[in-house]
C-alpha cells in the first residue's frame, strides 16, 4: 500500500481498511530503516495513525502542519514524496530525521528541540489572518513538549485572541524521553484515568447517533457530552485558557481521529485536541521500554576498554552524592539518557527531574546553590543553549557553585543541524565567574566532576557523546590548567576533548607538541607564553566564532604579542546530517586534511 502513496491527496483515495493497512507498512519501513540506520522509534511508532489522519483529514501543504521536537515525523515523510529516499534516513545527503524546510514544502517549520510549535503555528495563523487567506494551522504537539515554558507563554498569549483559529493536536503518550512528571502531567493522567466519563460519552453518542438523523440535536449532543466530561473530569487547563479543548481520544482509531479531526475544522477560534497514544506501538521491545527505545543507534563495534562520559558522569555523581549530602542532580526531562538513572534511584530525595524545561533547571540550580546545596545540572549541549539567560543571570551574576555537564558537546552525527553542540563555548567563553572544562577522557571527567564540587564560583563541563580512550599526559587534571601529552620541537599543537586523537597523529606526524587545552576557560597563559615562539596549530570541534582559537589570537592581542597561530575550526554553517567522521572530513577538520593545510608551516 506504502508505494501508492505520495502526497496527501492519495491518502484521500483510501477507506478505513486501506488506512490501517497502510499504517502497517508504514510501521515495518520505519522498524526496518530505523533499527539499520539510528534514530527516533518509538516516538515515530507511536504517531503513526495520528499523522495518516491529519494528512487524510486536511489539505496539506496548503493546510500548514507544525511538528513540536520534530522527532516523530518519519510517518510525514513516508507519505509525502520520500519513500524513495526514507532509506537514507539519517545519512549524508539522506533524509533528515527532523522536518527541515529545505527538503520539501510539506515541512512548513524545522524543528528538532522542543515546545516550539505553539509559538510557530501561531505566528502562521496570525499571518495568515493578516493577509486574508483561508488555510487551516495544525501544531502537534507532545504531552511532554506541552509542558515547557514557551509552549505556555504561546497558549497564554492564543487564549488571549479567542477569534484566532489554530488546532492543536496532543500527542499524549505519557512520556517524552524519560517518563513525563510534574502538575501538567498529572492533569493528563486525570484526564486519561476518567474510564467512567469515557464509557458515559461513548454510550451517549452511540445513543445520539441513533435519534439525531436529521442532525438538529448535534448542538444538543455537544451540550450533553461537556455536561458529563464537568461531572466525572471538571475544569481543565486548556479552557482555563480559553481553548476549546476536545477529547481525550483513542489515538490508534482512525474512525475516532478522523471523526474529531472533522469537527475541529469546523470550530471557531483555538482548539485542543487530546489523543491518546502507545510510544512504540507495533514493536513489542519498544513498547515495553519506550525510554530506552526513544532513540536507537545502529549496531556498532564493541567500544573495547572505552568508557563512556555519560556513565561515568552517573558513577562520579553517586560517589559524590554518598560522601557529602548537599550534592544533587538535576535533569529537564532526560534521567536515562544522562547517566542519571541510579543517581535517581539511589538519592531520590537530591535528585531532581523538571521536566523538558532548561531554563527552569538551571535557575533552580541557582536556587538550590544559595540554599547550601551542590547542585549537578546535566543537559546536553543543543538543549542548554535553551538556557543561556538563566546560566547569566541566575548562575554566574549569582557566583554561585553550580556545575553544569554539557553532554553531546561537539559534533554529534546524524542528528542534523538542530543538535549538533558546537556553539556552546561561544556563549559559555562570555559569561564572568564561569569556569568551562572540557576532559580528554572518562578519567579527566571524574577528576573535573569532583574539583568542580569544590569551587565557590559555577563551573562547564563539556564533553562529547560516546566513550573515549584514555590518554596519558604530564599531569593529570587538579586545576584549570593545560597538559602536554607529547613533545615535539617544531611547533605546537593545541586541542581538547573528542580531538585529542587526531591531534596525536598529527602532533607525532609533524614533531609538534601535543597540548590539551582542557580548560577553555581560563586559558593557561603561562604556558600560552611558553609556545609563542614557534608556529600554534588549534583544532576543535566548534564554530569559530568565540572559541578556542579565538580566545589564544585575543590573549596574543591584547598583550601585544605577535605570534603564529592557525585554526582548525568549524565554519560558520549548519552541519547536516552525517556520521561524525564524515562532518569531520567535510570541514577540514580530519587528520589527513589537517596535515595537508599545515604541510609547508612547520
Amino acid at each position: 500500500m506504502l508505494e501508492k502513496i505520495n502526497s496527501s491527496a492519495d491518502l484521500k483515495q483510501l477507506n478505513i481498511d486501506e488506512l490501517q493497512e497502510l499504517a502497517n507498512d508504514v510501521r515495518k519501513e520505519i522498524i526496518e530503516t530505523t533499527v539499520k540506520n539510528g534514530g527516533h522509534l518509538a516516538s515515530n511508532l507511536g504517531a503513526v495513525e495520528l499523522t495518516l489522519a491529519l494528512h487524510y483529514v486536511f489539505d496539506t501543504p496548503t493546510d500548514k502542519l507544525v511538528f513540536d521536537v520534530g522527532h516523530q515525523c518519519y510517518t510525514h515523510k513516508l507519505i509525502t514524496g520520500r519513500r524513495d529516499g526514507f532509506k537514507g534516513l539519517r545519512k549524508k545527503d539522506g533524509i533528515n530525521g527532523f522536518p527541515t524546510h529545505t527538503e520539501s514544502e510539506y515541512d512548513v517549520f524545522d524543528a528538532g528541540h522542543s515546545s516550539t510549535a505553539i509559538s510557530a503555528a501561531l505566528g502562521l495563523a496570525r499571518a495568515r489572518d493578516s493577509k486574508n487567506e483561508s488555510y487551516k494551522v495544525i501544531a502537534l504537539v507532545g504531552d511532554g513538549a506541552i509542558g515547557g515554558g514557551m509552549a505556555f507563554e504561546a497558549l497564554n498569549d492564543l487564549g488571549n485572541t479567542k477569534k484566532t483559529d489554530l488546532i492543536i493536536v496532543l500527542n499524549d503518550n505519557e512520556m517524552s524521553i524519560s517518563k513525563n512528571v510534574g502538575a501538567i502531567s498529572g492533569n493528563f493522567s486525570k484526564l486519561r484515568a476518567a474510564k467512567g466519563y469515557i464509557l458515559s460519552k461513548n454510550r451517549l453518542k452511540r445513543f445520539l447517533d441513533k435519534i439525531n438523523k436529521t442532525g438538529k440535536l448535534t448542538g444538543f449532543a455537544a451540550h450533553i457530552r461537556n455536561s458529563i466530561r464537568y461531572l466525572f473530569i471538571g475544569d481543565n487547563i486548556f479552557e482555563a485558557m480559553n481553548v476549546t479543548y476536545l477529547g481525550p481520544i483513542n489515538g490508534h482509531s482512525f474512525k475516532d481521529l478522523i471523526d474529531i479531526f472533522e469537527r475541529a475544522k469546523e470550530c471557531k477560534g483555538p482548539v485542543i485536541i487530546h489523543t491518546i497514544t502507545q510510544k512504540g506501538r507495533g514493536y513489542e521491545a519498544a513498547e515495553e521500554n519506550p525510554e530506552r527505545y526513544h532513540g536507537v543507534s545502529p549496531k556498532k563495534l564493541e567500544s573495547g576498554d572505552k568508557k563512556s562520559f555519560m556513565s561515568q558522569v552517573g558513577t562520579t555523581l553517586c560517589e559524590l552524592a554518598e560522601k557529602d549530602e548537599s550534592v544533587c542532580a538535576i535533569t529537564a526531562g532526560m534521567t536515562y539518557n544522562t547517566g542519571l538513572y541510579d543517581f535517581s534511584v539511589k538519592y531520590a530525595d537530591r535528585f531532581f527531574d523538571t521536566g523538558i524545561a532548561e531554563q527552569h533547571a538551571i535557575a533552580m540550580a541557582g536556587g538550590l546553590a544559595k540554599g547550601g546545596m551542590k547542585p549537578f545540572v546535566v543537559i546536553y549541549s543543543t538543549f542548554l543553549q535553551r538556557g543561556f539567560d538563566q546560566i547569566f543571570h541566575d548562575v554566574c551574576l549569582q557566583n554561585v557553585n553550580v556545575t553544569i555537564c554539557i553532554d553531546h558537546a561537539g559534533l554529534t552525527g546524524e542528528d542534523g543541524a538542530t543538535h549538533q553542540g558546537i556553539y556552546d563555548m561561544g556563549f559559555l567563553r562570555a559569561m564572568p565567574n564561569l569556569t568551562v572544562l572540557a576532559p580528554r577522557d572518562a578519567e579527566e571527567l571524574d577528576r573535573m566532576l569532583k574539583y568542580a564540587k569544590e569551587q565557590l564560583n559555577p563551573v562547564a563541563i563539556r564533553y562529547p557523546k560516546g566513550s573515549a580512550a584514555s590518554y596519558e599526559g604530564e599531569r593529570p587534571f587538579n586545576n584549570a590548567d593545560w597538559d602536554v601529552l607529547c613533545r615535539g620541537n617544531k611547533g605546537t599543537f593545541v586541542t581538547f576533548g573528542s580531538c585529542i586523537e587526531t591531534g596525536l597523529k598529527v602532533a607525532k606526524e609533524k614533531e609538534l607538541t601535543l597540548v590539551d587545552a582542557r580548560s577553555i576557560k581560563p586559558l593557561d597563559e603561562k604556558m600560552l607564553m611558553e609556545i609563542k615562539d614557534k608556529p600554534i596549530f588549534v583544532l576543535e570541534d566548534n564554530v569559530l566564532e568565540g572559541g578556542l582559537c579565538e580566545a589564544i589570537l585575543g590573549f596574543f592581542a591584547k598583550n601585544n604579542i605577535k605570534a603564529s597561530v592557525k585554526g582548525f575550526c568549524l565554519k560558520d554553517e549548519f552541519v547536516l546530517c552525517g556520521s561524525v567522521s564524515q562532518q569531520l572530513e567535510e570541514s577540514g577538520l580530519d587528520a589527513e586534511s589537517i596535515l595537508m593545510g599545515i604541510e609547508n608551516e612547520t
